[in-house]
């Protein structure tokens, strides 16, 4: 029994090795990367179409992998925070060997100089190999095995530094994916001139955020092209806090503008119909304007929803419609601004559609005044808290990569062994330049000659 427990270790350590090796980190980046690739190139999110047309295998398959919304996907999810620990971990099995001097060559290398000297004291050469060694880098490491000594120095990058780069670019890049995952919003939001909003339809639908400051268009502006084709959008906004203007921006397309957290982009434009109605009851009168989908609350058991604006119903001009909702009972009114005129026409209109007779809201009294269009703009917004972390780890990993290709170490081994009336010197260099390797041969065979 006892011979199966250093074999069960040792397999143990086989497989941490491998799930946790740079190879391993590696085809996990990989397939992180290729699944990345269907999830930039096509819809993603809630607002994304479904898939159809598939036969029951691939639909089975394309609910499994949710490729309508790939990155909160379970196993994408499981992806990146496997490819997260075997990142980390592999960092900090680096760090300790990071200044580390490189180890001896192997035995089978062979030798870029070798010479047999022969002085009475062994030591001479000793020193004069560390002299040499000395002239050609800062620090040098000495080891001495037996009758062997071996003189190893480097020069260039520190070992593993890119290495170290490259896996905390990754793990900061993923870092900052993750903090725009937990807590990035984006959103879209529509502002006519001269009003302000205080809150922000979440992009897919899902939800409504308040946020804690107003955001009001002072203008929108739009110039074009002699074509007549779009050439510059300009919405100047107003950001306000506390009733007061805290800042004045002006967004454009590709020119955002930020404030509380939250960057405003520049999306599109359009009109709005807006209608003023007049509502009265016994205590006086009070004028809305409002737009589609607005609710005015007459008191706490009655309120009235605008459903739909129309320019011109039915050939009549100007209506609205609206929903008013009493207690449990709902009643449907059509109201039209010019409803004399139509009387006129119609005598007993009003009779045969109790739809369009504004008495159905009594005890109030309720008047169209206008209907007009208002220019809007159409704002994307965004929050993403990661994205400045996500960028520093880009550039880190970007920086590991060009120094992995460009920087170059200068590596060099003396290797003295000492026998009984002579001493052989061999030398072993990598990455030298031509100008380094002829000034350490000529070195060399000044003081031990050589072939």
């Amino acid at each position: 029994m006892n011979h199966r427990g250093p074999r069960r270790r040792t397999a143990g350590k086989r497989i941490f090795s491998f799930f946790f090796s740079t190879r391993f980190a590696a085809a996990l980046l990989a397939i992180v990367a290729a699944a990345s690739i269907p999830g930039t190139l096509t819809p993603q999110g809630k607002t994304a179409a479904p898939a159809t047309g598939l036969s029951p295998l691939m639909t089975f398959i394309n609910t499994v992998l949710r490729s309508n919304d790939i990155y909160h996907s379970p196993w994408f999810l499981a992806l990146s925070s496997m490819l997260f620990v075997s990142l980390v971990i592999c960092l900090i099995r680096r760090i300790p060997t990071t200044g580390r001097i490189s180890s001896p060559p192997s035995p089978s290398v062979q030798p870029t100089l070798s010479a047999a000297v022969r002085k009475i004291n062994p030591s001479a050469i000793l020193v004069e190999a560390e002299e040499l060694m000395r002239g050609l880098f800062r620090r040098f490491h000495r080891e001495t095995t037996g009758e062997t000594t071996i003189l190893y120095a480097e020069r260039g990058m520190p070992r593993r530094l890119s290495s170290i780069l490259v896996h905390g670019g990754a793990i900061v890049v993923i870092i900052g994916a993750a903090l725009s995952f937990l807590t990035g919003f984006e959103g879209y939001v529509e502002i006519p001139e001269d009003r302000q909003i205080a809150a922000i339809a979440a992009r897919d639908g899902s939800e409504t955020r308040r946020i804690p400051f107003s955001v009001r268009l002072d203008d929108f502006s739009i110039s074009f092209y002699d074509d007549g084709t779009p050439k510059e959008y300009r919405s100047d906004l107003s950001f306000i806090e506390k009733g007061a203007v805290t800042k004045k921006a002006s967004v454009l397309v590709n020119e955002p503008a930020t404030f509380g957290g939250l960057t405003f982009y520049q999306s599109g434009y359009g009109v709005i119909d807006e209608a003023v109605i007049t509502i009265g009851d016994d205590t006086g009168q009070r004028s809305y304007r409002v737009q589609e989908g607005a609710i005015i609350h007459l008191d706490d058991n009655a309120a009235i929803e605008v459903s739909h604006i129309d320019k011109d119903a039915m050939g009549f001009g100007p209506a609205v419609a609206l929903s008013a909702t009493t207690g449990d009972d709902v009643s449907r009114l059509v109201l039209f601004q010019r409803i004399d005129e139509l009387l006129k026409i119609h005598r007993d209109f009003i009779k045969t559609h109790r739809q369009f007779d504004p008495a159905v809201l009594a005890p109030y009294t309720v008047v169209l005044r206008s209907v007009s269009e208002l220019p809007f703009t159409g704002l994307m917004v965004n929050r993403d808290r990661g994205a400045p972390v996500a960028a520093a780890g880009a550039i880190v990993f970007i920086a590991g990569l060009l120094a992995t290709a460009i920087s170059g170490k200068r590596r060099c081994w003396i290797r003295i062994n000492r026998r009984e009336d002579f001493s052989a010197v061999e030398i072993f260099h990598q990455g030298c330049n031509n100008r380094d390797l002829k000034n350490l041969e000529k070195q060399a065979r000044e003081r031990w000659g050589g072939p």
